[in-house]
Parts: structure tokens; C-alpha cells; sequence
């Protein structure tokens, strides 16, 4: 009897146990926020990220919201990369916009902590253009074929109708037969189904190295900053003043920008700091390296091998 009574209350102080231990869970899950991030950002849309999508139960859905305007719900396997308009409206340029996430179940019932995030958009878009897409000019109101891209190319552009009318703040039903207006000055468009955006990152490594190597062959000039005609300091600064930066006119200050990298690390557009800061290099990619060396050898692209023959002080990282 004795025995039998022991063994009940061991039963029951189990199950007691284990109801703490599911009540423990449930809190838990309750709990949870999703952890955001900005994936990119573009003049006319944002993508962020769920970087803790797989914390949540299979079941679980996100509302995400812009501004208090609920724009859509995505189920857990695609909270990793969400692209939003704002409300079936393209986002405007320069502008700051509030996101907001919350996790719901099947019932449209709070199944975790709700969490925002604040991006702002950029002031225009990055497009990869590949070789062999038609560039369009505006001639009385109607596009008409110009030319073609000679080779895959990054540019800025803004999303416009077939007028030339920008999209920027208009339904996203407008991207139907609308074109890109290329913002570089020189009156061109391109279809926007030929085209697709670029994250920032690397169009403006592209830019930046493309615009170096577009130096090659030019001479060197101490104290001039004129595309092949320049210093070494002269050409960097030209190079990233092509993506809207600003740098000085000096190798011990672009010494100081950014953030350092190591060398086995590169990308295209990396400042290389040489001979304790009295020179600098460029790094395009592809084990190349672009810098206006001096009088008698000019502006020359080289494999980065020949790095051995100076003293690398430091690499600096501008855009990341």
C-alpha cells in the first residue's frame, strides 16, 4: 500500500514536472524576436533578412509591416530575404522607413515578440547591365534604340515609364514596359526587364576599379589629379570620386579611411598604403593592382606579385 502510494505521488510529481518544462518552452517561444538585418538597399525597395528564421516552429508565418501599413505575410522559409515595396508602392528616394516583423501562427495569433528596424533608401539604384543591351534615347516623347553595351557594366539609374516619368512613390504596376534612366549625363535608358539591380557593394567595387584600369598607360604628373594625368594619391582620389566619395588629395590621409584588411583578403577598389605612406596603389581584381608609379614609368596596371618590391604599410577597405 505503502509502495503503491509512493509510486503515485512519484507519477504525479513528474507530470508536474513536466508541465513546468512545456510551460518553460511555450514562454520561451513567446518570447522570441525576430533578429533583423538589411540585406540591401536600393532607391525604390528594400530587402532585409530574418537571421534567426529558424529559431520559430514550422508553422509560424511573418507579417511585415512599413510605416503600420501590413504590405505582406511571408512564410519561414522566405523570412530569410524579404523584398519590399512600400504597400504596392515603390519606396521613394532618400527616405527613412520604419520596418516592422512580427511572428504570427496559422491563426494569426502573436507567436513570438514583434521587432523593427529603421533603413533608409538610397538616393538611386545600382543596375548590372550586360553586354549587348540596347540603350535607349528620348527623341519627342517616344524611346528609340541609340546603341548597345559593349561589355557587362555597372551604372546608377532611377526606375521611370516610357516617358521618361519617374516611379519613384507610384504603384509597382507602372514597372510594366518601364525603362531605366541611366543617371551618368548621358540622356540613356534602357529597358527595365534587360536589366536587373545591383547591390551596392559590387557596383561601387566595379566602378571604382574599372575606372582605374581605364587609366592604364596614362602618365604620371606630381601634384595633378586629371584622369591619365595624375599622382598616385590623385588617381585613387578621381577613382572613388566616380561612386560620390570624397577623399583627400593625400596618401598619409587615405591611409587613415575605412577599415584595414589584409592583403590575402582584397577586393577590387582596396587601397594598398606603400613605403611607410608615401605611396599608394588600388587593387582591381583578378591579382591586378592600378597606380600612377612616377615620371618615367607612368600609370601602369600590375599583377599584385610585384607587390614584393615596396613596403606594404596597410590595405584599406572604403566600401563595405
Amino acid at each position: 500500500m505503502k509502495l503503491n502510494n509512493l509510486v503515485k505521488r512519484g507519477v504525479s510529481l513528474l507530470l508536474a514536472a513536466v508541465f513546468v518544462f512545456v510551460g518553460q518552452i511555450s514562454a520561451s517561444a513567446a518570447d522570441i524576436a525576430p533578429k533583423l538585418s538589411v540585406y540591401a538597399v536600393f532607391a525604390d525597395r528594400i530587402v532585409i533578412s530574418t537571421d534567426n528564421a529558424g529559431d520559430f516552429a514550422s508553422n509560424v508565418r511573418f507579417e511585415v509591416r512599413v510605416s503600420s501599413h501590413l504590405v505582406k505575410t511571408v512564410k519561414k522559409a522566405g523570412a530569410k530575404k524579404i523584398s519590399l515595396y512600400d504597400n504596392g508602392k515603390y519606396f521613394k528616394p532618400d527616405t527613412n522607413y520604419t520596418i516592422t516583423v512580427t511572428p504570427v501562427d496559422k491563426n494569426g495569433e502573436k507567436a513570438g515578440r514583434a521587432a523593427s528596424i529603421s533603413v533608409k533608401t538610397s538616393s538611386y539604384t545600382y543596375y548590372t547591365i550586360n553586354k549587348g543591351t540596347a540603350f535607349y534615347k528620348l527623341t519627342g516623347g517616344k524611346m528609340k534604340k541609340s546603341s548597345s553595351a559593349k561589355a557587362k557594366t555597372y551604372a546608377k539609374g532611377a526606375l521611370c515609364s516610357a516617358t521618361g516619368a519617374l516611379c519613384a512613390g507610384k504603384s509597382i504596376k507602372t514597372a510594366d514596359n518601364s525603362y531605366v534612366k541611366l543617371l551618368d549625363g548621358s540622356g540613356r535608358y534602357v529597358k527595365a526587364s534587360c536589366v536587373s539591380r545591383a547591390l551596392r557593394v559590387t557596383a561601387q567595387r566595379y566602378i571604382v576599379s574599372e575606372y582605374g584600369r581605364s587609366m592604364n598607360g596614362g602618365s604620371y604628373s606630381y601634384g595633378a589629379a586629371s584622369f591619365k594625368n595624375t599622382d598616385c594619391s590623385g588617381l585613387t582620389m578621381q577613382c572613388y570620386a566616380q561612386i560620390g566619395q570624397s577623399i583627400s588629395h593625400s596618401v598619409s590621409s587615405q591611409a587613415t579611411k575605412g577599415k584595414s584588411v589584409s592583403l590575402s583578403s582584397m577586393q577590387p577598389g582596396d587601397l594598398i598604403i606603400l613605403n611607410y605612406r608615401s605611396h599608394v596603389a588600388m587593387y582591381i581584381g583578378s591579382g591586378k593592382m592600378v597606380h600612377a608609379m612616377n615620371s618615367c614609368d607612368g600609370i601602369k596596371v600590375e599583377p599584385v606579385s610585384k607587390l614584393k618590391y615596396y613596403h606594404v604599410d596597410t590595405v584599406r577597405r572604403l566600401i563595405f
